[in-house]
This record gives C-alpha cells, sequence and structure tokens, in this order.
C-alpha cells in the first residue's frame, strides 16, 4: 500500500500526476520510429515533473524552491515537444488541449510558488 503523505490531496501533486498519465497515453500512439526520440523525452520530462513535485514536498523551505524550479523546466521541455508533435501532425488537437488543461495549471502554480519566496 502507497504511503497516505498529505501532499498527495494537493492540486500540483495530482496535476503533475495526471500529467504523467496524459503524456504516457499520448506517447503510446506514437509510430515507432518516433519512439526512439520524442516519445522517450516526453515520458522522461513528464515523469521529472512529477519525482520533482514529490521531491520539493519533502524538501525544507530553503530547498524547495530548487526543485520546484527543475519541475518548471521539465514542464518547458513537455511544451517544446507537444509543439513538434502538432506541427509533425502525431498529436492531434484533442490530445494537445488534454496536455495543455493539465500543464498550464502546474506552470502557474509553480510559477507563484517560486516568485514567492
Amino acid at each position: 500500500m502507497p504511503l497516505q503523505l498529505p501532499h498527495k490531496e494537493l492540486d500540483l501533486f495530482i496535476l503533475a500526476k495526471k500529467l504523467l498519465h496524459c503524456c504516457y497515453e499520448v506517447t503510446h500512439e506514437l509510430p515507432v520510429d518516433v519512439r526512439k526520440t520524442l516519445f522517450h523525452e516526453m515520458r522522461r520530462a513528464a515523469l521529472f515533473v512529477y519525482l520533482d513535485i514529490c521531491k520539493a514536498l519533502a524538501k525544507d523551505k530553503k530547498k524547495k524552491r530548487k526543485w520546484y524550479g527543475l519541475a518548471k523546466d521539465q514542464l518547458v521541455v513537455i511544451d517544446a515537444i507537444q509543439e513538434v508533435l502538432v506541427e509533425l501532425n502525431y498529436m492531434n488537437k484533442e490530445q494537445e488541449k488534454q496536455i495543455n488543461d493539465l500543464m498550464n495549471p502546474c506552470y502557474q502554480i509553480l510559477s507563484e510558488i517560486i516568485d514567492k519566496k
């Protein structure tokens, strides 16, 4: 049974986890020739958004900012990969919207947290 930690109820944590699942679903549908590059990079970036937020939530106040910043950087990577996938017609508008609907609030929350400190 997973640990019952209070941060698992936070919006940021929930959004990051949903984004991870969404990125995995989208990349699952990519053609084999794209899987060696964009497939792995998008999955890796989505995983690191989630993991870096988890790490930030477990750190003291002084170290949180670093991990939130790393998570925010990975959102930029996801955005860039998504842009390429859309331009190459590997991602449809519905998939793009699903990712954006999760990524944008994550980015906004992270920006607010980082700027506040």
